[in-house]
């Protein structure tokens, strides 16, 4: 375990890789976070993209973690159909 920690410290250190690492866990972040948003309020994929105005296949897109094209606008309906406030930082 050490040697791994250890090696990932290494690693961090380089800007391109620390960077592929961050945006790797942001997307990965926002995806869950709609999903499990969608999911605590008892929406399907279907009712939640209606929502919004847009199409299941779309949402499905969204909730994948390998997703990253998602705008502020979209995150706008998202946090309105969630009732909840959308920050960004």
């Amino acid at each position: 375990m050490n040697d791994t920690l250890e090696r990932l410290r290494e690693e961090l250190k380089d800007p391109e890789y620390s960077e592929g690492y961050a945006e790797s866990f942001l997307d990965s972040y926002v995806a869950t976070q709609i999903k499990v948003l969608r999911e605590q309020n008892g929406f399907s994929q279907k009712d939640l993209a209606e929502r919004i105005g847009t199409r299941q296949s779309v949402l499905s897109r969204i909730e994948n973690v390998n997703y990253s094209k998602w705008n502020v606008t979209t995150l706008k309906k998202l946090a309105r159909a969630f009732r909840v406030r959308l920050k960004v930082s």
